[in-house]
């Protein structure tokens, strides 16, 4: 940086601060002595963005050297010139088209926009990642508002390569215009009209033999071809598409004649009149016959189809087949002489791949993936493996997708990311047609093509025509799915191998939680805290790297510099939850639970009954996986809990209070979403819920479960058997949760009595007695609230009501006291209020018995 006196500096400070879309790394601006000494420490630098504001030779030096140590970042520059710059080129970005404008300079916002865009889209070779701003150094401007910054044109191409033809090609092809028309002359009255001489004359050529070319046509073509050839010449755009699509001499001759009309003008005219006809002013296979190899060869045809093969050519269907127009396919012109932008932003390709990289590497950082991602970056830059595919598999997905985006980012090798599930949401013309320009443009790019399956059942006709294209790939493809079985099924014999990576354990979890505290910033007293912390987490939320990248970005996002650390990890988890189910809310209620166990008043043998839940849940990972118990259970590795007993026992109070011990949510199954009149959707949205509450760590609440856990009965129509359907798959995949499931119900003999068996845990909730109703009484008036000194809780303990029923009625005197206006809630308001809920309940004679006591009461009172 300059000075800290620069106004230029102190604008753009000022920006970038106010800005909602950046933060400072450090919270600071750095000046350039303390980068320059970062650099020369090869420290790391873990911001995706460094802006320079220094003079041009400093700019050149800091830029080169921040692109060479740091693969992931991108650098703007911002040169300041006291030149007047309006003669300077016009803004262009090169590799983000829809950036381009026509405006010479932008303003701040402008630039900001620009610098964010850059951040999101920019690619992986140093030209893709720097861009360079020049600004008008008036320090007699007073308003920051006006100043306004020049994008320069960036430097060439990734590739460093010519964007145009060559000099050889465009002498070969006025050589061979030249040559025809000595061979061939034309009357003057050509595209116009016939004669009768000129038809004459025609027919005399055709039983002539073809003239030998010229000596200049020849050494021009020789020229041509040997420039072709050369390896010194891959620079030259043409000579990479020849070399990248292994076109043959006579496909490339012809696709030049095809390129002349898009390069000049000239050459429209000069086809239409060779052509005879004005309005075809482009190249045919008759023209290409007629001037490469004389009439009536078939050499013509054959490089026409090649040149077909690899979609280089768009065709007018107009005409006969020998005389409809034939145009290079846009996208190739724009590849030609703007680069690999044009590839990346083809229509099709773009409708089958994810732009975006895949996130989730910052958190590989173990000695195993360090391996793995060694072994990656060896398999992309192996030309061995050409025309070969590697299958990459197992549960942990997202994990292949992080460790590819960092191999690529060690070898700077680009990742052409097909979505298989988009490529199958294709038509088949449009996905035959989408499936060679995949393949043509991870050839001219020298990309590498990675097949994402993990989204998507495998479509084995959509993989096989996938693969079809890429048959003859120069380099090795690579396959992300989850089961390779179904993968291998459509690659070639012989011709992959495959990797496997299974889920991720606590252990490596736990590690990325706590590389996620420390980027959040969140510092707990004691490192234990921070283990036991990360190692909850990790237990309660399994989530992949990419899941983690989104919780990080989410939590960050929603954290201000004031929140404590205790806030910063209720933020954590928050994101944690949102990123682990992100759709469960529409199939179920999130219950953020706020009993605890020792509010739960039951006999002294049912709560030891639900610290054994707790405890079996909090203690599976110990005997299933390192005491291998596990091994001996191919099913049921989560606990599943009956709470049977009459409404208002507490049964869904036990469920919350589990849920707060484990530290996770409740998520309680809404039936008026789950059950379908829909045949199968019932069973889909079962599955979706479950494997959601899976995911996110929750208990899974089934609340009146004998509504879908009834008993199976006799088939006697369609309904009973679709009935019965349902029983069953939910038996199964009951079996097969590895969470914590609670089911509660009023009458545990309306469950089928397949499910008592894969229940763990069966807990009666019977109604309280005497002292347990006292307890009730005196648990449901928080202490918070004003409570008469003289209540007798001993005569309302008396009345044989369930803990919800006392809820309730404590609730309703507090509402009578509030309304009569008294300072405390008395015996007079809970017997009133417990009067009514007798009244409500239809229990007559103990509503006879409160009114006697009511009027006693008033006696005494009145008395008194």
């Amino acid at each position: 940086m300059r000075s800290r006196d620069d106004w230029i500096f102190t604008a753009l400070h000022a920006r970038l601060t106010a800005s909602q879309r950046f933060a400072l790394y450090d919270g600071r601006a750095w000046l350039d002595t303390e980068l320059a000494d970062t650099l020369a420490a090869s420290r790391p630098i873990t911001c995706p963005l460094v802006v320079l504001l220094c003079s041009g030779e400093r700019n050149d030096a800091m830029s080169a050297a921040v692109l060479a140590g740091h693969p992931g970042i991108v650098v703007v520059r911002i040169d300041v010139d006291k030149r007047e710059s309006s003669g300077a080129d016009s803004i262009h970005v090169d590799h983000v088209q829809h950036l381009q404008l026509d405006q010479r300079r932008l303003g701040f916002d402008r630039l900001l926009s620009a610098m964010q865009y850059l951040v999101e889209h920019h690619g992986i070779r140093d030209a893709e990642r720097l861009a360079r701003f020049l600004v008008l150094d008036d320090p007699s401007s007073s308003d920051a508002d006006a100043v306004r910054f020049l994008r320069m044109p960036s430097r060439k191409d990734a590739r460093d390569r010519d964007g145009k033809l060559p000099p050889q090609a465009i002498r070969w092809l006025n050589e061979l215009l030249r040559d025809y028309f000595a061979r061939y002359p034309l009357t003057e009255d050509n595209g116009l009209s016939l004669s009768r001489a000129r038809a004459t004359a025609l027919i005399d050529a055709l039983d002539r033999p073809v003239p030998e070319r010229g000596s200049e046509l020849r050494g021009a073509e020789q020229e041509l071809l040997q420039h072709l050839s050369q390896e010194s010449a891959a620079r030259d755009a043409l000579v990479l598409l020849r070399q990248r699509l292994a076109l043959g001499e006579d496909a490339v001759l012809a696709l030049i004649i095809c390129l002349a009309p898009d390069v000049d003008l000239s050459y429209q005219l000069i086809f239409g009149h060779i052509q005879d006809d004005m309005t075809r002013r482009f190249a045919s296979s008759a023209l290409i016959d007629a001037l490469l190899f004389g009439h009536g060869s078939d050499t013509a045809a054959n490089a026409v189809a090649q040149l077909r093969d690899w979609r280089l050519l768009a065709i007018d269907g107009q005409h006969a087949a020998a005389e409809q127009s034939l145009r290079i396919d846009p996208v190739i012109v724009q590849w030609l002489f703007v680069g690999d932008t044009a590839l990346r932003d083809d229509h099709a390709v773009k409708s089958a791949t994810i732009a975006d990289a895949w996130t989730g590497g910052e958190f590989l950082c173990g000695s195993a993936d360090r391996e793995l991602r060694d072994e990656m970056c060896a398999r992309l830059v192996d030309a061995g493996l050409a025309r070969s595919w590697v299958v990459l598999s197992g549960s942990d997905c997202d994990g292949w997708r992080a460790l590819l985006e960092l191999a690529a980012a060690d070898t700077r090798i680009g990742l052409l990311r097909v979505s298989l599930a988009r490529f199958v949401a294709l038509d088949m013309p449009a996905r035959e047609d989408a499936a060679i320009r995949l393949a043509r443009a991870a050839r001219l790019m020298d990309w590498r093509m990675v097949v994402d399956c993990a989204d998507e059942v495998i479509d084995a006709a959509a993989l096989s025509s996938l693969v079809d294209a890429c048959a003859e790939q120069p380099a090795l493809c690579l396959l992300v799915s989850p089961d390779a079985r179904v993968a291998m099924s459509s690659l070639p014999r012989g011709r992959w191998r495959a990797h496997s990576r299974g889920p991720s354990s606590l252990l490596s979890r736990t590690m990325h939680f706590r590389i996620v505290l420390s980027i959040l910033g969140i510092k707990l007293e004691l490192p234990t805290f921070a283990k036991h912390l990360s190692e909850r987490l990790a237990t309660a939320y399994p989530l992949s790297v990419c899941g983690l990248h989104a919780a990080t970005a989410l939590a960050g996002a929603a954290m201000t510099p004031a929140l404590s650390a205790d806030e910063r990890v209720r933020a954590l988890t928050s994101a944690c939850r949102s990123v682990a189910a992100p759709d469960i809310l529409r199939l179920a209620r999130r219950i953020e639970p706020t009993y605890k166990l020792t509010e739960v008043l039951v006999p002294a043998d049912r709560a030891v009954l639900l610290e054994e839940i707790v405890a079996n849940t909090r203690h599976t990972r110990v005997v299933l996986d390192e005491w291998g118990f596990g091994n001996q259970l191919q099913y049921g590795r989560g606990v599943a809990a009956l709470f049977a007993g009459p409404s208002g026992t507490g049964k869904t109070m036990a469920a919350q209070a589990i849920a707060c011990e484990l530290g996770v949510d409740v998520l309680a199954i809404d039936l008026s979403r789950i059950v379908s009149k829909y045949i199968g959707e019932t069973e889909k949205h079962l599955d979706s819920v479950i494997g959601d509450a899976e995911r996110s760590g929750a208990v899974l609440l089934f609340d009146e479960a004998d509504a879908l856990f009834g008993k199976r009965s006799e088939v006697k129509d369609a309904h009973d058997r679709y009935a019965n359907i349902e029983v069953a798959y939910l038996l199964q995949r009951m079996e097969a949760f590895s969470g914590l499931a609670i089911l509660t119900t009023n009458n545990r003999h309306n469950l089928d009595q397949a499910f008592l068996r894969r229940l763990r845990f069966i807990v009666d909730f019977p109604r309280p007695d005497a002292s347990l109703r006292e307890r009730i009484w005196r648990q449901c008036i928080p202490e918070s609230a004003p409570v008469a000194k003289k209540v007798d809780w001993h005569m309302l303990a008396h009345f044989d009501l369930s803990g919800g029923v006392i809820r309730q009625v404590t609730l309703r005197a507090a509402f009578l006291a509030a309304r009569q206006e008294k300072t405390e809630i008395g015996m007079e308001q809970l017997i009133e209020a417990l009067r009514s809920e007798f009244n409500k309940l239809g229990m007559q004679a103990a509503e006879r018995e409160v009114a006697e006591y009511q009027q006693a009461l008033s006696r005494q009172d009145k008395a008194a």
